[in-house]
């Protein structure tokens, strides 16, 4: 399949308009043709030097979704149905939950840290 330019014509008749150039020819005298095609689809030929090349800037592909881990399907909640990975995943201790276990507050008397969840500061105590 051969590329096809876009250009837009700069004098002649089609002047201001952009046309797909699908070949480029030489005539008898050497000068250069390009066959054009219009976007309602009329086709002709017009000199090289009448034209300027627009530069096609290409469409991005959308972005494709990744799953974070390949698993095998999840069926009924069985645990055969789940890989090993899921089963190691299930066990291990998420980040939110080591924060939430310790919650440390600096005592107003003493000035030293201890678990709010201990209750009052062991060091005043003692």
């Amino acid at each position: 399949m051969s590329t096809v330019l876009k250009a837009r014509v700069l004098k002649g008749r089609y002047e201001g308009q952009i046309v797909r150039v699908t070949n480029v020819s030489f005539d008898e005298l050497g000068r250069k043709h390009a066959a054009c095609i219009l976007l309602d689809g009329t086709r002709f030929n017009i000199p090289v030097t009448d034209l300027e090349v627009v530069k096609d800037v290409p469409a991005e592909e959308p972005k494709k979704r990744f799953a974070r881990t390949a698993s095998m399907p999840f069926v009924s909640g069985a645990a055969s149905s789940r890989t090993m990975t899921q089963t190691k995943n299930m066990m291990k201790t998420k980040p939110e939950e080591v924060e939430a276990k310790m919650t440390l507050v600096r005592c107003e008397k003493c000035g030293n840290e201890f678990d709010r969840k201990e209750g009052n500061c062991p060091h005043c105590e003692e």
